[in-house]
């Protein structure tokens, strides 16, 4: 089970007051501005003669703001320490605030010698909030460090929140909250990983082994030979330079085995590094370019937080694996090939490749796979352009169905991970227009609009009456602006947007 890997983390558990060991541990007290104590906190102020209601008379307690205090009233009480921790204003304070705290908490501590840590916050008892802190702290100790001849020690070793119904939080967190971390972790995981081991064969054979563990999952992958026989020439083509043949893998989860169909489709690009093929990229920066996999990686880690919470839908995932490289045998610019669905493209820049590859895996997936209810999502780090519009605070968010729009900005609310809509009307479609195909992979009118003009190019693929949206989340990838998520590293965005979607949370 991939469950494993969490236990590499920092662990969370559940306890009710009479059960901890203060005694032996640092306790950690959230507070809100201008509140009064109350519950379990008033009881340990007693305790301690005082001490945190004097403390609070010169804590502001704004938000993330800390304080230790270990003084002879605390540890004549039995207790080694005390950290206050500042919630700011309670009428402000939401569950994304929730998790913000949960990193400060596990921020604060990683440097001290606490191996278990108790955490009590004062006058609050909503699930969502304490959930939410939950996760804030087991994200917050994630690091990859797998080629590290010296591992980072990671000094916490667990997490006790002190709740008034240690039972319904833990099985809150093993429903919700864990599955989701999991997902993440197998995320970054993979968008970690350098480009010569992450390889399409390694990717794919990586998947299918871990699909093993998991009753309603499964693998199925297309080799090469079989990708040409089903006439995917606009995939093979952006791999055609490379030594590291493609992969086709579809995944699939059979969580309500009684209805037939499939309610959602998932289709991501997986480049596991480009090159930009012969248009070559700069060679500064270029070393990101092994995160160019991330919406494949973000929807292997949806569908496996749909198998660790044994969610009741049915989904399938459609993963485009292929390396874009430079070679004598490599896609030229002015090549023209013929697509899975029939129609021809005039590949006029060989870095501008996942959108071939997502041609036909999303042709692939609706012939397939995709019935009259499915909903279609296809996540992908397509463009820079999304970049320059969006900064690195939004993904680009593209589609032909404004209820379908509604349904993501709701889950993109819920999550954080946050979607801008952008237009998709036929005054754009000129700007791939070929004289020597049906379509051309990019604009050359010089206009602007590319993240635009890459999703009006994969709206060619997609069938009358599917509904269907596109993600751009190469402004988000590697290096969300967002305090929740990682810097410098990848950000596993979408996995949380995915199923939160998915399952309708």
């Amino acid at each position: 089970m991939f469950g494993a890997e969490l236990e590499k983390l920092t662990q969370v558990s559940f306890v009710s007051y009479g059960k901890t060991e203060l005694q032996t541990s640092l306790l950690v007290v959230g507070v809100f501005q201008n509140s009064d104590i109350i519950g379990v906190v008033n009881t340990i102020n007693q305790n301690a003669n005082g001490v945190i209601s004097r403390m609070l008379e010169r804590f502001e307690a704004k938000m993330g703001q800390h304080l230790f205090i270990n003084s002879e009233e605390i540890i004549n009480a039995g207790y080694s320490g005390i950290m206050l921790l500042g919630l700011g204003k309670s009428s402000e304070y939401s569950q994304h605030d929730s998790e913000y705290i949960g990193r400060v908490v596990y921020e604060s501590l990683k440097n001290l010698m606490y191996k278990v840590v108790y955490v009590v916050i004062n006058q609050t008892d909503n699930v969502d909030h304490l959930l939410a802190f939950s996760r804030g702290i087991q994200l917050a100790s994630y690091c990859f460090d797998k080629y590290l001849t010296k591992k980072k020690t990671r000094h916490v070793d667990e997490v006790c929140i002190i709740v008034e119904d240690p039972d319904l939080l833990k099985q809150e967190y093993e429903a919700l909250v864990k599955p989701v971390n999991s997902g993440v972790i197998l995320c970054s995981n993979l968008a970690m990983e350098p480009p010569n081991v992450l390889n399409p064969a390694y990717y794919a054979d990586f998947l299918d082994t871990l699909s093993r563990d998991y009753d309603g999952l499964s693998v199925k992958i297309k080799t090469e030979k079989q990708i040409r026989a089903l006439g995917m020439n606009a995939f093979l083509g952006v791999g055609q330079g490379s030594v590291n043949p493609p992969r086709l893998v579809a995944i699939e989860w059979n969580g309500n085995p009684d209805v037939d169909g499939n309610d959602y489709v998932l289709v991501g690009k997986g480049v596991t590094f480009d090159t930009g093929g012969i248009s070559l990229k700069p060679a500064r920066k270029m070393w990101d370019m092994k995160y160019d996999m991330c919406g494949s990686g973000a929807i292997a880690g949806t569908m496996l937080a749909l198998a660790e919470s044994k969610a009741p839908v049915n989904v399938v995932a459609v993963l485009a694996l292929v390396e874009n490289s430079i070679s004598g045998s490599a896609q030229r610019p002015s090549d023209i090939i013929t697509s899975m669905s029939g129609q021809t493209i005039e590949v006029l820049n060989t870095d501008a490749e996942g959108r071939l590859a997502l041609a036909d895996a999303l042709t692939f997936a609706q012939e397939n796979y995709v019935s009259e209810d499915t909903r279609l999502i296809d996540m992908a780090t397509l463009t820079g352009a999304v970049c320059v519009a969006l900064g690195n605070q939004y993904a680009g968010l593209f589609s032909n169905d404004e209820k379908f729009v509604k349904d993501l900005l709701k889950a993109s609310n819920r999550t954080n991970e946050r979607l801008w809509q952008f237009p998709m009307t036929k005054e754009y479609d000129k700007l791939i227009k070929s004289d020597f195909a049906d379509m051309q992979n990019i604009s050359t009118l010089g206009t602007g609009g590319d993240s635009i003009v890459a999703a009006k190019f994969l709206e060619k693929f997609i069938k009358s009456g599917v509904l269907w949206a596109h993600l751009d989340i190469a402004s988000v990838a590697y290096d969300y602006d967002d305090r929740n998520y990682p810097k410098k590293v990848a950000s596993a965005f979408g996995v949380r947007l995915l199923y939160t979607l998915v399952r309708n949370l």
